[in-house]
C-alpha cells in the first residue's frame, strides 16, 4: 500500500513539473519578455509617451514624435519609405520612415500581441513594421523589421508588403 501511495505521489509531483514547465515556457515564447528579445527595446512601463491630442504622439525620453496610429496598410519598402515622406499628419510634415533602433525603442517588453504600449499606439497591428535599415553588405536587397506581434526583429526583402508607423524629429 505505502508503495502504491509513494508512486502516485510521484506521478502527480511529475505531473505537476511538467505542466509548470510547459506553461512557463508557452509564457517565455509566446510574450513579448522572453529573454532572447535583449535589443534596444523598452523594459520598463512606457509610460513616457505624451499623446498631442492630434494623432501623434511624443516619446519623451528621445524626443521623437510618432503617427499614433498607422494607416492599416501594407506596402513594400519603397513605398513606405515615400508614404512618409509626404505624410502631413498632425499639422507636421517632415515625417519620415524610422531607422532600426528608434522602432525597436517603441517596442515594450511588458506588453504583448501586440509588444507596444496600447495606451500610446492604439491599434497597432501585432505584425511586422518597416525600418529604413538596409546592410547592403550582407543583403541589399532586404531591410530590417520589427515584429509588433512578439517583438521579435530580422531581415526581410524590400518587395514584400508590410506596415509602416511614420516618425518625424521633434517639435
Amino acid at each position: 500500500m505505502e508503495i502504491f501511495q509513494n508512486r502516485r505521489l510521484l506521478i502527480v509531483r511529475k505531473f505537476i513539473l511538467v505542466t509548470t514547465i510547459f506553461l512557463v515556457g508557452a509564457v517565455g515564447f509566446f510574450g513579448c519578455g522572453s529573454a532572447q528579445k535583449t535589443e534596444k527595446a523598452r523594459i520598463y512601463p512606457a509610460s513616457d509617451f505624451t499623446d498631442n491630442g492630434d494623432g501623434t504622439v511624443t516619446d519623451n525620453n528621445t524626443g521623437l514624435m510618432w503617427q499614433q496610429e498607422d494607416d492599416d496598410t501594407r506596402r513594400n519598402l519603397n513605398s513606405a519609405e515615400i508614404y512618409c515622406e509626404n505624410l502631413s499628419h498632425g499639422g507636421y510634415s517632415g515625417w519620415r520612415l524610422p531607422d532600426f533602433s528608434e522602432l525597436k525603442f517603441i517596442v515594450d517588453l511588458n506588453q504583448s500581441n501586440p509588444c507596444i504600449d496600447s495606451t500610446a499606439f492604439p491599434n497597432t497591428n501585432p505584425s511586422i513594421f518597416w525600418s529604413s535599415y538596409i546592410d547592403h553588405e550582407r543583403d541589399p536587397s532586404s531591410a530590417w523589421y520589427v515584429n509588433f506581434y512578439n517583438g521579435n526583429s530580422n531581415r526581410i526583402k524590400k518587395s514584400t508588403s508590410q506596415y509602416v508607423r511614420c516618425v518625424r524629429d521633434g517639435q
